[in-house]
């Protein structure tokens, strides 16, 4: 019988208690960062927040230091994307998005819903109504950030 998650969790550095880092030759690093988190009996899912963006996943070790015995990892995984705007307009291709503009005819920035149809290096392609565009607009509002971008590291 699957188990249910009792809650989900967020560690960040305020809890961090020690940390030592090592720094060897080849720009590499150990780093043992400590934290006191508080969790409740059953299982629950953590998330750490605020550590290197260069992190190799399959070099992390988690363990408990005060009930070693009654802890143990089910999975373990790295949703870590850095924001960057190719990578946000990769996400938000074939979505609607809201775009500021500036129309030239009538000397004013205005509004328009659009859908992203193509984004370059220099252009953007994008689809409002029957008009299909191709400019860099001068600023993009995207709806909602998706789940698997985080802010911070």
């Amino acid at each position: 019988m699957k188990q249910q998650i009792q809650g989900i969790y967020e560690s960040t550095f305020q809890q961090r208690t020690a940390m030592e880092v090592t720094v060897y030759n080849n720009n590499r690093g150990l780093v043992k960062d400590q934290r006191q988190i508080k969790l409740p009996e059953g299982l629950v899912e953590l998330h750490f927040t605020d550590i290197a963006a260069n992190i190799e996943v399959s070099s992390i070790h988690l363990h408990s230091m005060t009930t070693p015995g009654q802890f143990s990892i089910l999975e373990q995984n790295c949703e870590y994307e850095n924001i960057e705007p190719d990578k946000l307009l990769a996400k938000y291709m074939g979505k609607e998005v809201n775009i500021y503009r500036r129309n030239h005819l009538k000397d004013r920035v205005e509004l328009i819903t659009a859908t992203i149809l193509y984004s370059g290096q220099d252009s953007i392609i994008y689809q409002s109504g029957d008009e299909m565009m191709m400019s860099l607009p001068s600023q993009i509002i995207f709806p909602k950030v998706s789940e698997t971008i985080k802010t911070k590291c």
